[in-house]
């Protein structure tokens, strides 16, 4: 779109916008590689002065965008995917930042990514003694909520709470995929993993390109015969033979002098909870730390130890019972 175009829409909400307003919305859109007031509209902060009774606008204090919901979600998809197990509409009062109290429609939401559903669905598979699949996954969600009073104008064919659940949903995509890289991120990040010619080519015109000077290239006169590989070694039978029986004995020393990884800890206690799930986590009992942090706390509270000893005994006991457990279920 030509700034003028963009000037004259802008003009019908904010008749104090500029071209320079327009150009700045105009390259702001082509960074993200949005559609201007399809995918990303601009948000005016005015000045006002009062004027007897009433407030006037007087200038523009700051411009801002804001993008459509679908290029949040759109992201989403691409980095994965996600579902919403949980959702919760609540009708609730509450005070504006004016301090004026408002009626409204507030809805909670949780949003599971789907690559933490599939950890989840490994651990499943794993059979692990007092595992609950419900209370691991509420670890995994990311909350969001969002307020809309009534007094707010939906969409036609929306409601008020249609409103308030997309906000809601919106800001949890944000916390779990984080926000879309404009273009020139993505160009750049594109260009550190080539040469000098492939990033002008990416992010200059022909003329600062035409400035570099010339790839080298290599150059070969004659005829070119590569080096022939160096001929292995002689077989000897003896010496290979006498290899194959000493890692032998080195495999059957190992397995005698420890055959249970974990009957070897003491029962001093660890320093810091930290440390214990970070022990449970490098004994290979967990593939992810909040399934270890999980279960930390799970025995923590049921079997309530009276002393850091103790506590560190029953963790080593669980983390134990949970290897021999895995290790049944892998030779299965």
């Amino acid at each position: 779109m030509k700034p003028e175009d963009v000037l004259t829409i802008m003009q019908i909400t904010q008749p104090l916008a500029t071209l320079e307003h327009a150009k700045a919305f105009i390259a702001i859109a082509a960074d993200r590689g949005l559609t201007p007031f399809q995918e990303i509209w601009p948000i005016f902060s005015e000045t006002k002065k009062k004027q007897g009774d009433e407030w006037v606008v007087t200038g523009i204090k700051a411009l801002t965008f804001k993008e459509h919901y679908s290029v949040q979600n759109r992201w989403a998809q691409k980095s994965g995917g996600y579902s919403v197990p949980f959702r919760q509409t609540e009708h609730v009062s509450r005070k504006n930042r004016y301090g004026k109290q408002e009626d409204g429609v507030e809805v909670t939401v949780g949003i599971l990514t789907n690559r933490d559903y599939a950890a989840l669905i490994q651990m499943a598979g794993i059979n692990i003694p007092g595992w609950d699949f419900n209370e691991e996954r509420k670890a995994f969600l990311h909350y969001a909520t969002a307020f809309v009073p009534n007094t707010h104008s939906a969409p036609a064919g929306w409601s008020i709470a249609d409103v308030a659940r997309k906000r809601a949903e919106e800001q949890a995509l944000k916390q779990a995929f984080g926000k879309e890289p404009s273009q020139s991120r993505e160009i750049y990040g594109r260009a550190i993993a080539v040469d000098a010619h492939e990033a002008a080519a990416l992010m200059y015109s022909p003329e600062p390109r035409a400035a570099l000077p010339a790839p080298a290239t290599p150059i070969i006169e004659g005829d070119f015969t590569p080096p022939s590989p160096p001929e292995p070694p002689p077989f000897d039978e003896d010496a290979d033979a006498e290899m194959v029986a000493e890692l032998a004995r080195q495999a059957q020393a190992e397995t005698q002098a420890d055959p249970d990884p974990l009957s070897n800890y003491d029962d001093a206690p660890f320093t810091t909870p930290e440390a214990a799930i970070q022990w449970g986590m490098t004994s290979g009992a967990f593939t992810h730390g909040q399934h270890a942090k999980n279960a930390y706390n799970k025995l923590r509270d049921e079997a309530k130890p009276q002393d850091a000893r103790q506590m560190a005994q029953l963790w080593r006991r669980d983390v134990a019972e949970r290897l021999r457990a895995k290790n049944a279920q892998q030779q299965l």
